[in-house]
């Protein structure tokens, strides 16, 4: 119960952290995509959804699907290099995957990341969009059960990004869809979610047991948070002198 307990507490205090990091004009300026963001988010693969598992981080699109064949369990066939229409090969961020056998079918969650100073524009969204239709395109993939869902995640997106992604007919935030074949059962769709929509996702996952715990994280929880969990990866820059918590101070423990 007590370990079930810190768990919890730990996630309310991370999502109060990160809502700091990406949001306070103090600490988003230091934080970087690649250096800061994506390295704190391996490891809190949980905000984007507890039924993916962390596949891999910072892939190529042909490595992205050798990770994909695996999981189909096809680790004996040969691979071809996968490139983007124009050519050239991308990367992505974050693949997650998700089985469900009882529907034979794959799920696959790529995440692509921007700082927290990116304003989405036509070159992010058309980014993502070219590293979607690169998979789902690819030879290699037709004829599999397999649904993909490709979301850029940014803290602001500009006037054009949002009227791509409020077209009528079709739910609020998604880029591009597609069956590809309606005889295909493989299906694709791109996202583009503000951190606020993603952060509050997750705090609604969370809120019975925060409710239950009556935990409010202050900042003094969110620091020795990151401090405990996410200093190595972090500038030094965003803990100031008294941040460093003493290893005789421990946390209180919510009444269960």
């Amino acid at each position: 119960m007590i370990r079930a307990t810190t768990n919890v507490t730990d996630r309310l205090d991370f999502l109060s952290a990160l809502r700091e990091i990406v949001f306070n004009p103090e600490s988003k300026g230091l934080i970087k995509e690649r250096a800061h963001l994506h390295k704190i988010l391996e490891r809190e693969s949980w905000v984007f959804g507890e039924q993916y598992n962390l596949m891999s981080s910072e892939i190529g699109l042909t490595r992205a699907l050798q990770q994909h064949l695996y999981v189909l369990g096809r680790t004996h066939e040969s691979i071809t290099k996968v490139t983007k229409i124009d050519g050239t090969q991308g990367r992505l961020d974050l693949m997650f995957s998700l089985i469900a056998p009882e529907h034979e079918t794959s799920r696959h969650l790529v995440v692509e990341l921007k700082a927290p100073e990116t304003r989405a524009s036509s070159r992010e969204s058309g980014q993502i969009k070219s590293y979607a239709r690169a998979i789902v395109a690819d030879p290699q993939f037709k004829g599999t059960h397999t649904i993909w869902d490709f979301v850029l995640v940014v803290t602001d997106y500009d006037d054009e990004v949002k009227r791509d992604i409020n077209q009528r007919g079709r739910e609020s935030g998604i880029l591009d869809e597609s069956d590809l074949d309606p005889a295909s059962p493989l299906r694709y769709r791109v996202w583009v979610r503000r951190w606020s929509e993603v952060i509050e996702a997750a705090d609604k996952r969370l809120r019975y047991y925060k409710d239950g715990l009556a935990h409010d994280p202050s900042l003094v929880d969110i620091r020795r948070y990151l401090h405990e969990h996410h200093r190595d990866v972090l500038p030094e820059e965003l803990f100031d002198k008294d941040t460093t918590v003493d290893e005789t101070t421990a946390r209180s423990t919510p009444s269960t």
